[in-house]
């Protein structure tokens, strides 16, 4: 698979963080009691809809005995797809 051509690369895992959040953190301290507080600035949206991570395009859960035997089930997943 050439790795120049983005239109054959695949997610296979989950990324931990939600797609749509806010960012960019500032903070301040109160006057009187110099509690500090913190706050975002800037909402990101990077899908219509919200979910808890970057979902992958093919699931492929791990299991104990791919693990133990050294196979890689999603690597032999990736190899089987044909080249665009």
């Amino acid at each position: 698979m050439p790795l120049d051509n983005s239109q054959n690369l695949r997610n296979l895992t989950s990324m931990s963080s939600r797609p749509n959040g806010y960012s960019e953190a500032r903070d301040f301290k109160l006057p009187n009691s110099k509690l500090t507080v913190g706050y975002s600035i800037r909402y990101y949206k990077f899908q219509d809809t919200d979910s808890p991570a970057v979902m992958p395009d093919k699931l492929i859960e791990p299991d104990w005995k791919s693990y133990k035997s050294g196979h890689d089930p999603v690597l032999e997943w990736i190899l089987a797809q044909p080249v665009k």
